[in-house]
């Protein structure tokens, strides 16, 4: 089960069907891309009744569907960021995805202030800003940024290594 964390994925297979309570589903099986989880697979259901529409029709754009028949989705080959949540589901626990976003997500908020609430909201904070020193650093393009790599895991020590001794520690 894929711990609950967000993961780089892209649809592998999909297919359509019908739920047990009759309503037109849409199967999306995501494979993992990066990272220790990286192959793993789970499968993602949607649905079109209701808000579940916007939703879903939203992540099949960020997968890569063009055009607007959904008998012919054609490739879905865009990476995607999936968001995996565990939930209960008949006496046991599940990994569900919860959320598939482009790449990189954007900002949500619940509730974003209007442009007449963040003007008078900078304003009131103009002082307090002029007051903190503005640094000078090194420039990065966002769009070219990568989260640094992780560092392979290598495991236990060989079973040949002999245990660590106080030698071992750098300050004592």
């Amino acid at each position: 089960m894929l711990p609950e964390s967000t993961y780089r994925a892209v649809v592998v297979d999909h297919g359509w069907g019908t739920s047990t309570n009759g309503k037109t589903q849409l199967a999306l099986c995501f494979k993992v891309l990066e990272g220790p989880e990286a192959g793993q697979t789970i499968t993602d259901y949607k649905y079109f009744s209701g808000k579940a529409a916007e939703f879903t029709f939203k992540a099949l754009r960020a997968c890569g569907w063009k055009g607007d028949d959904l008998e012919n989705l054609g490739k879905l080959d865009q990476a995607v960021d999936i968001v995996i949540e565990h939930e209960p589901y008949e006496d046991k626990v599940q990994a569900k995805v919860k959320w598939v976003n482009s790449p990189g997500g954007t900002v949500a908020l619940k509730d974003p202030l209007s442009k007449d609430a963040l003007r008078m909201f900078a304003a009131s904070m103009k002082s307090q800003a002029a007051s903190i020193k503005e640094v000078d650093g090194p420039k990065v393009d966002a769009s070219q940024a990568q989260a640094p790599a992780e560092p392979p895991f290598e495991g236990p020590p060989p079973s040949d290594a002999p245990p660590p001794s106080d030698a071992d520690i750098p300050w004592t």
